[in-house]
């Protein structure tokens, strides 16, 4: 499966590369490149899924900083934040440490910020935090978002589930990532969790033994 989806997306951007060197680069070839870049992101998070409900992809632990994974997290979206108006509020303790599997809560804060930016829309708010509570470390990350979904906050977590379907057509959304993420929490002995904040804002807590 791995090899089929890799040859698809190399013909694809190859087709796209020789398109845009007889015609310039244009709409379709912009948007072409949009939808493997959609693409190869689900192909990914379901492969992630597959693996870790095989087992075959257990967590490397290792000690890591968990501030510094935030801070690092956070770079490839600050573009995509300032570009849409979104205000980042961000409230990292330092020297927040556990130990984990990098990769996998690398993963994990990449998609919840990216579902963040997905869904809080121009002019929002995403706030991200980490502390040190107990013996616990946790990782929160608060948005604001045009209306809340109508279902309760544990079925966000569902495989495939994507709210109002046509937004999240539109913001290119398959409604697996948080799926994903909730599952690589738990293989790291942890919790992911999602709370309502009327009228317009909903929170996501992960928490990881240290």
């Amino acid at each position: 499966m791995k090899l089929l989806y890799a040859e698809d997306e190399a013909a694809m951007s190859e087709a796209v590369v020789d398109m845009e060197l007889y015609l310039g680069e244009s709409k379709w070839s912009r948007n072409i490149k949009e939808q493997t870049r959609r693409l190869s992101g689900l192909m990914q998070d379901l492969l992630t899924l597959a693996r870790m409900d095989e087992g075959a992809a257990p967590a490397q632990k290792a000690a890591l900083s968990l501030s510094g994974l935030a801070e690092q997290a956070l770079e490839p979206f600050l573009q995509p934040m300032e570009a849409q108006g979104i205000t980042l509020e961000r409230d990292i303790q330092p020297g927040v440490s556990l130990t984990a599997d990098p990769a996998q809560l690398e993963q994990l804060l990449s998609l919840l910020l990216d579902n963040a930016v997905k869904y809080t829309g121009p002019g929002g708010r995403i706030c991200l935090s980490v502390k040190q509570e107990g013996k616990r470390a946790r990782l929160c990350l608060e948005n604001t978002c045009p209306q809340l979904p109508t279902v309760p906050p544990e079925k966000l977590f569902d495989r495939f589930y994507r709210g109002d379907a046509a937004r999240t057509q539109k913001e290119g959304g398959y409604g697996i990532g948080l799926a994903v993420a909730h599952s690589l929490a738990q293989a790291n002995q942890g919790s992911l969790h999602a709370q309502y904040l009327p009228p317009q804002a909903i929170r996501f807590v992960a928490q990881f033994p240290n």
